[in-house]
């Protein structure tokens, strides 16, 4: 697969959302951060 325009850094950063039915070393290891739905601020943090 090609994407246009061409990322400038090398690399596009890899967001996991949800659980995406992966195991937290899994998402740890191969993914860039990890958003979490909406909670408490606290919790969010």
């Amino acid at each position: 697969m090609g994407l246009l325009p061409k990322p400038i850094c090398g690399k596009l950063p890899l967001l996991i959302t949800g659980g995406s039915q992966q195991d937290p070393e899994w998402i740890a290891q191969n993914g860039d951060g990890w958003m979490l739905y909406p909670e408490n601020a606290a919790l969010q943090a």
